[in-house]
């Protein structure tokens, strides 16, 4: 199939009557087959979409979280990742052979803003590889293309969350050049408290802030 698909671009290059000699077969067969199989990374898609969703599942088991705590739809990450308003970017990494080519994770990222420094933040919210795909330096894609992705946008950083008992994380992340920032501690306000404050005009006079 591949010695097909390359054999016009040859005509141009080999006589006719060399074409179709075995010898030329076996080496341009033999090399492109000995390429796959290989791994790559790209920007997903809408048709991406339920697959996401499945490894947004994947990611809640792995991270001890309950699946019932997942609440988006594939209806949400369409609209909020690939409507008008894009709310966030999601790659997808690949794993290709000659025949078939397979999803095998995903990353999550959007951007925020340093008041301090005057540029750009990426923060990566959702990282995650299929357990049979691990080791295989499927994460150093991702780390290359983020990184290409900020400096491309200009960001001071890049950011993201990791759970304190992910010390696998901790190490690879390490390796790469970051660093943890014990000094900050995550605040979160539930849906149910800000709708409540929203509805609330009064002044709180409990705080020095």
């Amino acid at each position: 199939m591949m010695f097909n698909f390359l054999k016009p671009s040859l005509n141009r290059w080999i006589r006719p009557k060399y074409l179709n000699s075995p010898w030329l077969r076996h080496c341009l067969c033999s090399r492109t087959s000995s390429s796959y199989p290989v791994y790559r990374i790209r920007k997903a898609t809408p048709n991406d979409v339920p697959v996401i969703l499945k490894f947004l599942t994947d990611l809640a088991v792995f991270e001890k979280q309950p699946v019932s705590s997942l609440r988006v739809s594939e209806k949400d990450l369409l609209r909020d990742g690939f409507g008008d308003r894009q709310y966030f970017h999601c790659l997808i990494p690949e794993y290709v052979t000659t025949d078939k080519v397979i999803p095998i994770g995903f990353t999550i990222y959007y951007f925020t803003y340093s008041t301090w420094k005057g540029r750009r933040v990426l923060h990566v919210d959702d990282l995650y590889v299929e357990p049979e795909y691990r080791g295989k330096g499927v994460a150093t894609l991702f780390k290359n293309e983020i990184c290409k992705v900020a400096a491309a946008n200009d960001c001071h950083r890049i950011q993201w969350l990791v759970f304190d008992w992910n010390e696998e994380a901790f190490a690879m992340y390490e390796k790469w050049g970051s660093k943890r920032v014990p000094e900050y501690v995550v605040c979160e306000m539930p849906r149910e408290t800000l709708l409540k404050h929203a509805s609330n005009d009064d002044l709180d006079d409990d705080t020095n802030v």
